[in-house]
């Protein structure tokens, strides 16, 4: 694989990686401040992780073609 596709990927994957821990670090601070407006603030947070969950899911599967060549 050239090394710029596997910087590209890697930088994709940190991307999301890092989405990922942001929306549980907001999840974690909704709870502590303010319970009652959990639910909402929980199914918004939930979607964002789903999408980056996806992406992360998207990316692996492209360097499974990249590595089949």
């Amino acid at each position: 694989m050239p090394e710029s596709n596997a910087t590209s990927i890697l930088h994709a994957l940190a991307n999301a990686l890092n989405g990922i821990l942001m929306t549980v670090q907001l999840q974690q601070r909704y709870l502590a401040e303010n319970p009652e407006r959990m639910r909402q603030l929980i199914t918004d947070t939930t979607k964002d992780l789903k999408n980056e969950v996806g992406h992360l899911q998207r990316l692996v599967e492209h360097l499974r073609q990249v590595l089949k060549g």
